[in-house]
């Protein structure tokens, strides 16, 4: 190197550095612009500290440098990945749990359809057991039936609202 003797000239340290430390950077990163700008960066952090620099000493704190600025150069590629990943997962999720709103309401409203073409007693029946969760005997004792016609009409109301769901949706 002739460079002298207090290594204030970056310029030369610079010239005489930057292919290597370039091929450093680029078979870590794998990446030839982010080499580059890398690269550049590591000769803007050498100019903080140019009067400390000596001609034995300035390849091993330049690659020293270099090797600090990979691992900050990783440690914040995964955190911005991470980021990505759970950004990207809470979009899916919030437009799944849109997409799975939209579909129970169709359902719903297919539901309310159908229920309305019920007879009344069974829609009543149907409805106090669906919407308001009432046991068969609940319904029974409300509706002061027998619980083997509330069982009856439950049983034809959920076949009818099955089969008419399917053929729907």
């Amino acid at each position: 190197m002739t460079i002298k003797n207090t290594y204030s000239n970056i310029e030369v340290v610079f010239t005489e550095n930057k292919k290597t430390v370039e091929n450093f950077f680029y078979l870590r990163v794998k990446d030839r612009m982010e080499a580059e700008d890398l690269t550049q960066d590591l000769f803007i952090k050498l100019l903080d500290y140019d009067k400390l620099l000596r001609p034995e000493t300035v390849k091993s704190f330049i690659f020293t440098i270099a090797r600090n600025m990979v691992i900050d150069y990783y440690r914040h590629f995964y955190r911005r990945q991470d980021a990505e990943e759970y950004l990207l997962k809470q979009e899916r999720n919030t437009s799944y749990e849109i997409e799975q709103k939209i579909i129970v309401r169709d359902i719903e409203n297919y539901e309310s359809k159908r229920l309305s073409l019920f007879p009344s007693q069974r829609k009543m029946i149907y409805s106090l057991n669906r919407y308001k969760e009432y046991s068969v005997n609940e319904i029974a004792q409300e509706m002061s039936i027998s619980k083997r016609t509330v069982e009856n009409h439950l049983r034809l109301g959920r076949k009818e609202m099955r089969e008419y769901l399917l053929k729907t949706l």
